[in-house]
C-alpha cells in the first residue's frame, strides 16, 4: 500500500478516536426555586448548591461517554449498549441495557394508557401546545467562544370548556451556540451522538417493539409539539456554550437572555442561629415559669402577659425584584459549558471501580 495512504488512514483514525472533554455548570438563578433555595440555604448545604451551582465533567472516548463529579458518574457504553450509574459514596453501581430501558419505557406508557382509558378525563380541560423558534441575531463571546443566540418558546395551554377560561405555562429557552470550528474536539461528541441515535433506534424499534403504539394514547397535539421542538433543536449546529431556561407564566421572549441575581433574595438563617433562637426562647420561658411558681410575683402568677417581641413571628423580608425576576417566574436555570479539551483521558474513567457492588436501578423491575 502507498505509504501516503497509510499515513492518511492513521491520521483519520487518530482524529476519530481523539478524546474530548469539557465541564458543565448548572445553577438556579431566579424564580420561586431560587427564593426557596436562598431561604433554606443557611440550614441545608444541598439547598445552597441549587443557586451556587454544581459542576460536572463530560468526557468521550471512542464509543463511551461519561458524565461525572466527585459523588456520581453516568456512563453510556455503545459497545455494551448499556447505561451505567455509579455511586462513589456508597460504592455501588447499576447497569441497564438499551433493551431493558426500552421495555421499562414501554411498560410505563402502557400503564399510563390503561389509566387514561379506565379513568376518562372529566375535567373539561382541553390542552394545546405551541412551539416558536427564532434566531435573534444577537451575538457575544462566552468563555472565549463566539456565539449566536436562538430563542425557543414552548407553551402548554389549558382551556376550561365549561367556563371558556384559559391559562398557559411557558418554557422559554435562550440557547447560545458557537461555531464547531471554535472547538476542534466537538466533532467527537457529534459522532458519538450519531452512533447512539442509531443504536437506540435499533434497540427501541427492533425485536417487534412498537413504542409508537404505546404512545398512541398520548395527546396528539403534545406529540406534534415535541416533534417540532425536536426538529428545531436539530438545527442547532455547533457547540451549545450557554443555555438559559425559564419556566413560568406570561414570560416575555425579549427577556430570554436576562439572568436574575439570586443574591437579590435575602439569605435565610443558619442552623446555628435557629438553634440559638430556640435555646434563648426556651430559657426565657423557663425563667418566666419559675417566677410564676413564686405565686404572682411581679404579675407573673397564673397567666402572664405575652412577650410580643419574643413570640409573634416577624414578617419575612420581601425579596427584591430585578428586571429578570418577572412575576410568574417559577424557575430560571443557567447551564454553561467550559474547559473544552482534547487531552487524553484515563480509560478508568469509563469503567466501574474495582470492589463496587452491583445493585438494581429503581423502577426497572416493575
Amino acid at each position: 500500500m502507498n505509504p501516503k495512504v497509510i499515513v492518511c488512514l492513521a491520521l483519520g483514525s487518530a482524529t476519530l478516536l481523539a478524546d474530548f472533554s469539557y465541564t458543565t455548570t448548572s445553577r438556579v438563578t431566579g424564580g420561586a426555586a431560587a427564593a426557596m433555595s436562598r431561604m433554606m440555604g443557611g440550614l441545608s448545604k444541598s439547598a445552597r448548591q441549587v443557586t451556587e451551582g454544581t459542576t460536572q465533567t463530560v468526557a468521550i472516548q471512542g464509543n463511551r461517554k461519561v458524565t461525572y463529579d466527585d459523588k456520581h458518574a453516568s456512563i453510556i457504553d455503545l459497545d455494551k449498549e448499556a447505561f451505567i450509574e455509579i455511586n462513589f459514596e456508597k460504592r455501588t453501581y447499576s447497569s441497564v441495557t438499551f433493551a431493558e430501558m426500552r421495555e421499562a419505557i414501554k411498560r410505563g406508557m402502557e400503564k399510563a394508557k390503561e389509566k387514561m382509558e379506565s379513568k376518562p378525563d372529566t375535567s373539561g380541560v382541553e390542552a394545546d401546545f405551541k412551539v416558536e423558534v427564532k434566531q435573534t441575531g444577537q451575538a457575544k463571546t462566552i468563555n472565549g467562544i463566539p456565539t449566536k443566540e436562538m430563542v425557543m418558546l414552548i407553551q402548554f395551554i389549558g382551556k376550561d370548556t365549561k367556563t371558556n377560561q384559559s391559562g398557559a405555562m411557558d418554557v422559554l429557552n435562550s440557547i447560545w451556540v458557537g461555531e464547531p470550528s471554535a472547538v476542534p474536539g466537538h466533532k467527537q461528541e457529534e459522532e458519538f451522538n450519531k452512533k447512539m441515535a442509531l443504536k437506540m433506534a435499533g434497540a427501541f424499534f427492533g425485536s417487534g417493539a412498537n413504542p409508537q403504539a404505546a404512545m398512541a394514547g398520548m395527546n396528539p397535539k403534545m406529540m406534534e409539539a415535541m416533534r417540532k421542538a425536536g426538529e428545531e433543536a436539530s438545527k442547532l449546529q455547533g457547540v451549545q456554550v450557554m443555555h438559559i431556561s425559564k419556566m413560568g407564566a406570561n414570560l416575555d421572549p425579549a427577556t430570554a437572555s436576562q439572568i436574575s441575581n439570586p443574591n437579590d433574595t435575602p439569605q435565610g438563617p443558619t442552623a446555628g442561629q435557629v438553634a440559638g433562637d430556640a435555646a434563648a426562647g426556651a430559657a426565657e420561658r423557663e425563667a418566666l415559669g419559675r417566677l410564676g411558681r413564686l405565686g404572682g410575683f411581679g404579675g407573673f402568677g397564673g397567666r402572664r402577659k405575652k412577650n410580643k417581641d419574643a413570640e409573634e413571628p416577624k414578617a419575612p423580608a420581601e425579596a427584591s425584584t430585578g428586571t429578570a425576576q418577572q412575576a410568574g417566574l417559577l424557575m430560571e436555570m443557567v447551564i454553561e459549558m467550559n474547559n473544552f479539551s482534547t487531552a487524553p483521558i484515563d480509560a478508568s474513567r469509563f469503567e466501574v471501580p474495582a470492589g463496587f457492588k452491583q445493585v438494581d436501578r429503581p423502577g426497572m423491575r416493575n
